[in-house]
């Protein structure tokens, strides 16, 4: 068992970009936004904070991400727990 741990682990939230306040947030969407381009919104995050590898979890739409990522590049997900998936 390991001791929890702020200099080794945390947690990274990560939502839909247009699942916020689009006044202040900017979240756009397109027309041909779809799975690839939030699986590459979540990639392109965890590169700008410099995370290797992580392990994921999910809720509801969750898992569905979590699969994407884990296609597109299984190399850099640890372990994934998906909690109530839809569809």
């Amino acid at each position: 068992v390991v001791p929890p741990n702020r200099d080794h682990f945390f947690l990274i939230g990560m939502d839909q970009r247009f699942a916020t306040d689009r006044s202040t947030a900017g979240g756009t969407i397109r027309k041909d936004d779809g799975w690839h381009t939030y699986w590459q919104d979540q990639m392109a995050l965890l590169d700008h904070l410099q995370v290797p590898k992580c392990h994921l979890l999910g809720s509801c739409i969750g898992p569905s991400y979590a699969f994407r990522l884990m296609k597109h590049a299984p190399e850099r997900f640890g372990r994934c727990v998906m909690l109530q998936p839809i569809g």
